[in-house]
């Protein structure tokens, strides 16, 4: 009996290090660059700084935290050692690169390299970055919340283990549900030109049930913990808006939205870091993914009733991605909350 344990186990193990190094030599090239451009963009923030005040201050993380309803936070604590957290930072932003580029099936390494340059580099990684003691709680964070959505289409019950990961993902920074409902608006988007609507709206229900599952987990995490939410950054009255408000705050998510791409430098949440760079490869992309489409046959092909959902699902993506100036009734976007914006980007 204990030697057929010992071989499942070892049959066990055996599969899992067929699996990574399957990962790995698939996507080897992807990942190398990944750790250079990482490197090369993010590793003065761990180890060219002193520790200051922000780690001195919270050596104790957990209770500083509960009352922000981020209750899963002291479990990703590591000790305050820069390289240590670097590789921890790396191996989680890697995994999210595999994550994304498995979920849109994207196998040429050049675009491959491309997408990982925008996943590590995106401009509020540098404003994120900023706080010591939140490194690995933000990459893990976003792992959690592309990997709920990654196995809400892998697996026909995939959303069930994919709540779950959406209330870790709350648990541990509640503004990165922002990168699980972009995401599943963008699956839905691509999915919608070229499958039938029926198995679209199937997988658009999953999505919903993960997330609304995750929230109720979430919810009960907080009621079991008996956590009374503070008013810091809003929290408490996150997503209660009154009725009075709603076009106020509908009009302040558009605006703001338009902002990132139009008028990047007055925008609030790209205040610090406004990187053109970024802003015209939208531009570029854009353009040519238009000429592309006008000179395919793609845009014959779609049903109409497949072409009012895009344009309905385009015009709700700006509230999916800026979600913060939509529900924050008192607080508003800032350059921590501009991580979904990553996806306009991969999208061409």
């Amino acid at each position: 009996m204990e030697e057929n344990n010992f071989m499942s186990l070892r049959k066990l193990i055996e599969d899992f290090e067929n699996v990574i190094t399957g990962i790995l030599k698939k996507y080897k090239i992807t990942l190398i660059w990944t750790f250079l451009i990482m490197s090369l963009t993010h590793i003065y923030f761990f180890v060219g700084r002193f520790i200051n005040e922000d780690m001195h201050g919270y050596l104790s993380k957990a209770p500083a935290e509960l009352i922000s309803g981020r209750y899963f936070y002291g479990m990703t604590e590591f000790q305050i050692l820069p390289m240590v957290i670097f590789a921890v930072v790396f191996i989680e932003l890697a995994a999210v690169i595999i994550l994304l580029l498995e979920i849109f099936k994207i196998e040429d390494k050049i675009l491959g390299i491309i997408t990982a340059a925008f996943v590590v580099t995106f401009p509020s990684w540098s404003c994120s970055f900023m706080f010591a003691f939140m490194w690995d709680t933000y990459s893990l964070a976003l792992l959690t919340a592309v990997l709920a959505i990654y196995l809400a289409c892998k697996w026909k019950y995939g959303f069930l283990l994919g709540a779950f990961f959406i209330t870790c993902s709350l648990s541990l920074y509640q503004y990165y549900i922002t990168v699980s409902i972009t995401l599943s608006l963008i699956i839905l988007l691509c999915e919608l030109c070229r499958k039938d609507l029926k198995e679209v709206l199937r997988k658009a229900f999953k999505f919903l049930a993960c997330g609304v599952l995750g929230f109720i987990l979430y919810k009960f995490g907080i009621w079991a913990f008996n956590i009374e939410l503070s008013d810091y950054k809003g929290i408490s009255t996150m997503g209660m808006i009154p009725a009075d408000r709603i076009t106020e705050l509908l009009k302040r998510t558009y605006e703001s939205f338009a902002l990132y791409f139009i008028n990047a430098d007055k925008g609030e949440q790209m205040r610090f870091f406004y990187a053109p760079v970024f802003v015209s490869w939208v531009y570029i992309a854009d353009m040519v993914l238009a000429i592309w489409l006008l000179k395919s046959n793609i845009i014959k092909k779609i049903k109409t009733v497949n072409k009012i959902f895009i344009v309905f699902f385009l015009a709700i993506l700006p509230m999916a991605v800026n979600l913060v100036d939509l529900v924050g009734v008192e607080t508003k976007a800032n350059n921590l909350n501009t991580y979904s914006f990553v996806f306009i980007f991969i999208l061409p």
